[in-house]
């Protein structure tokens, strides 16, 4: 098991725990994670061009690889992911159970799309 599938796994486990805790802004944060951390280990693990430090770019070469048949559901479900997580970690606003539910409902859906489109 590759380090970065590891902190994907973790940071899952740790979204349902902050979850059930009522810790809603954490639980995003750490669902959005899961979901990065997947394409980084989806990085590692075959030959896509492994990008710089950046979010958007990493999301693109991945999503870019993906079959066509995916790609737009990835990419809405991780941008929508990203949004909220974004919302929850730098605005004034308040994070409700309903959004980090659906939150971790995205990720697991992008989560399963990658795992299968990706063998991993």
């Amino acid at each position: 098991m590759s380090i970065f599938e590891q902190k994907y796994e973790e940071n899952l486990k740790a979204g349902d725990k902050l979850l059930q805790d009522g810790l809603y802004n954490a639980c995003i944060h750490c669902y959005y994670y899961a979901c990065y951390q997947l394409l980084l280990h989806i990085i590692d693990t075959t030959k896509i061009a492994k990008p710089t430090l950046s979010h958007v770019q990493t999301i693109k070469n991945i999503v870019g690889a993906c079959n066509a048949a995916i790609r737009t559901q990835v990419l809405v479900d991780l941008g929508g992911l990203k949004e909220i997580r974004q919302k929850a970690d730098y605005k004034k606003i308040q994070i409700l159970k309903g959004d980090a539910i659906a939150a971790k409902k995205s990720a697991e859906y992008v989560i399963q799309l990658l795992q299968i489109e990706f063998n991993v």
